[in-house]
């Protein structure tokens, strides 16, 4: 009955972790999409939404916002960090379903909106994390993903807070470009199949 365990993480560079007995066993297979209350097969599953909520450094007690929340996979993770979670989908049958599954984990998130990303119901947030749609998995309503990009980075400019960290993830193909107070801090590649790569591209709202 340790106090403390000590994890190593292996790969092409080595992490040692010092935690409490079982914080590194996270229930990652009980909120696996095929386990949740509505599945879509456009749902993140939840190792890449915990790592796209950590990449917002958003802290405990934060606002964190989802403005195409689907099937509400960003913010199970985002409420498991501590995060107080809005989201905002086009799509009822979304709305519906991300409400479903965050009741079927006892999540209380602030609440979940039916809107255009082009016109967020939010005055302000601390953070910001979402998969912009795209494909015909997705609940774009017939806008294509440039349109969604750029809607989205315009709302994020107005609404997202200084310091604060917006991290969308977005087919290769379609850029993010730093527009003003908004800087591309980070960017990173993950391959899916031989037609797409997503980017996750990471903002910072500056005050110049």
């Amino acid at each position: 009955k340790p106090e403390f365990e000590i994890s190593v993480i292996g790969g092409s560079r080595n992490y040692f972790a010092l935690t409490r007995p079982n914080e590194m066993r996270q229930g990652w297979a009980s909120r696996r999409p095929r386990s949740r209350a509505y599945f879509h097969p456009a749902a993140i599953f939840p190792k890449l939404a915990r790592a796209l909520v950590n990449l917002t450094g958003v802290r405990e007690g934060g606002t964190l916002l989802d403005p195409y929340v689907g099937t509400g996979s960003l913010l199970i993770e985002g409420f498991l960090v501590g995060a107080n979670c809005v989201g905002v989908d086009i799509s009822g049958k979304m709305v519906r379903g991300s409400l479903a599954n965050g009741k079927k984990l006892g999540q209380d998130w602030l609440g979940i909106v039916r809107a255009d990303t082009s016109r967020l119901p939010v005055n302000s947030t601390d953070a910001i994390v979402t998969d912009v749609p795209y494909g015909r998995a997705s609940s774009g309503e017939g806008s294509d993903t440039a349109s969604h990009l750029e809607a989205l980075v315009d709302s994020t400019r107005r609404i997202l807070k200084c310091g604060g960290r917006a991290v969308i993830m977005h087919p290769k193909q379609v850029e993010i470009l730093p527009s003003e107070h908004l800087k591309v801090e980070e960017e990173h590649q993950l391959y899916i199949h031989r037609k797409l790569t997503r980017t996750i591209t990471v903002l910072r709202r500056t005050l110049f």
